[in-house]
């Protein structure tokens, strides 16, 4: 996996446990990816270091790894279950495939795309746009450590 400095940026989030992404999982009907499961755990509220992901021809800064806390009250901008509620309200059923796990600096949010099969590619996901949209959901990596090994500065 690519070199990453991961820094604080958002301290104070809960921890990651094995059961919250268990929990994600059996919601999601999904197998999170391996390496996503031990780098969350560790790097909750952590800004990558390089941090830009290419997103077709854009440039897209990569924001903090969500915590993963179903029923936590604080700092939901940083709470993958909250992104997972904004997804399926604003996108439907298409939502029900993607599993949300940080966020740009925008309107963007980077999740685990699994609308393909089992083993979940990493897409972006604009939550500007609308489902019939062209540009909804633009693919970005094969893999979580593809991800991570695209990022530059």
């Amino acid at each position: 996996m690519a070199s990453i400095t991961w820094s604080p940026y958002k301290s104070g989030l809960p921890e990651v446990t094995d059961a919250d992404l268990n929990e994600v999982e059996a919601a999601r009907g999904v197998k999170l990816p391996a390496d996503y499961r031990e780098t969350v755990k560790a790097h909750r509220g952590d800004i990558p270091t390089p941090g830009v992901a290419n997103v077709g021809e854009a440039q897209i800064p990569v924001n903090a790894l969500f915590f993963v806390k179903k029923d936590a009250t604080e700092n939901n901008s940083y709470n993958m279950w909250s992104y997972i509620e904004d997804m399926d309200g604003e996108l439907g059923d298409l939502a029900a495939r993607l599993v949300p796990f940080t966020s740009d600096s925008s309107h963007g949010i980077f999740v685990f795309d699994y609308r393909n099969g089992d083993t979940p590619s990493v897409s972006l996901v604009d939550m500007d746009l609308t489902e019939e949209e062209d540009g909804l959901i633009t693919p970005v990596a094969g893999s979580f450590a593809d991800f991570l090994n695209g990022l530059h500065d």
